[in-house]
């Protein structure tokens, strides 16, 4: 993925806003911006750049961010945490926040996502706290405003190394804490499982989404997986961030969808979006062969690109603050 490949119309411009088409196209029209191909007038294209500089005005220039460092994390897999990280923090980008998205799996599939060859030699965030490399060196501009550090094999051996660490619960806060001043947010994709990567994430970040899909499996391992990050602050004696559960992968048309939903009510009502789940689409599975985000490949009434919308604006609600006429 890089910046020549993403081209967005009004239409999603508006899908992904929040905003009239009238409102988008009165903008367009009244700050000179140029489509980069003809055709019918509601399908404009236009470059990344200028959609950037349309969505700003009515996203990143109205909400500033306060709580900037969020997680998605499941020790179980298949929840669809990495594909929820990579149409988030793609999307905060297009909105025209600066973002950095950290890929801590030693399976890679978000590095894959954004382009990396993962059989390929580069430095990774393990390379930056076992060897004291300064973290600017490991990040790579996937397009401007949306940076990455991605992870690849070497980051099998994370684990080990930060066990052996002292203060290892918060070596990645003590790494890249200074970035907090160039980023809006700073965005972990984790590896599935407890461990001490897990551990600096949950020390470090302010806002952790963990991935549930809408099955009773999945349900049984949330009560596990909050028992522990219960036990850990606990331990540590440090401040829980909050959580949301994002029920995903929702079937409207089976019983069990429903029944997950209403355990999920039950059980964890204060950490969900009221009445929101992410809804199983095949756009989804579009996205990831195409390797573009949605509101590059999906039409203005996709459901995923409705849910996936709904979401990134509820958690820019939680974690930034309106900015006033006055700045």
């Amino acid at each position: 993925m890089n910046e020549e490949s993403i081209f967005l119309t009004q239409r999603i411009m508006a899908a992904i806003s929040n905003e009239h088409p009238s409102t988008i196209n009165r903008f367009i029209s009244s700050h000179g911006i140029e489509h980069i191909e003809t055709g019918n007038q509601r399908n404009l294209k236009y470059s990344l750049d200028s959609a950037k500089r349309v969505l700003r005005s009515f996203i990143a220039d109205k909400k500033r961010p306060e709580r900037k460092v969020w997680g998605f994390y499941n020790f179980k897999g298949g929840t669809g945490k990495t594909s929820l990280c990579f149409q988030t923090s793609t999307l905060l980008a297009f909105y025209g926040y600066k973002v950095l998205v950290i890929d801590v799996d030693p399976q890679a599939n978000l590095s894959s996502s954004l382009g990396f060859d993962v059989a390929g030699k580069f430095l990774t965030l393990y390379d930056v706290v076992t060897k004291n490399i300064p973290a600017k060196e490991a990040i790579h501009q996937i397009f401007p405003g949306f940076d990455c550090i991605p992870s690849n094999i070497s980051c099998s051996r994370f684990d080990m190394e930060l066990s052996m660490m002292g203060r290892r619960e918060e070596q990645f806060k003590i790494r890249l804490a200074p970035l907090l001043d160039e980023y809006d947010f700073i965005i972990f994709d984790t590896n599935p499982n407890i461990s001490y990567i897990i551990r600096n994430i949950l020390t470090f970040c302010d806002l952790l989404c963990v991935p549930c899909e809408t099955q009773p499996y999945s349900i049984s391992a949330l009560s596990v997986l909050f028992e522990d990050m219960e036990s850990f602050f606990r331990v540590m004696d440090i401040k829980s961030p909050d959580i949301l559960v994002v029920p995903n992968k929702y079937e409207e048309r089976y019983g069990s969808s429903a029944e997950a939903m209403t355990i999920l009510r039950q059980k964890f009502s204060e950490h969900l979006i009221p009445d929101f789940a992410i809804r199983k689409a095949e756009d989804f599975n579009i996205s990831a062969k195409e390797g573009l985000p949605l509101p590059c490949v999906a039409k203005k009434n996709s459901i995923a690109l409705q849910d996936v919308v709904e979401f990134v604006q509820h958690i820019l609600n939680k974690t930034a603050v309106e900015v006033s006429l006055n700045g």
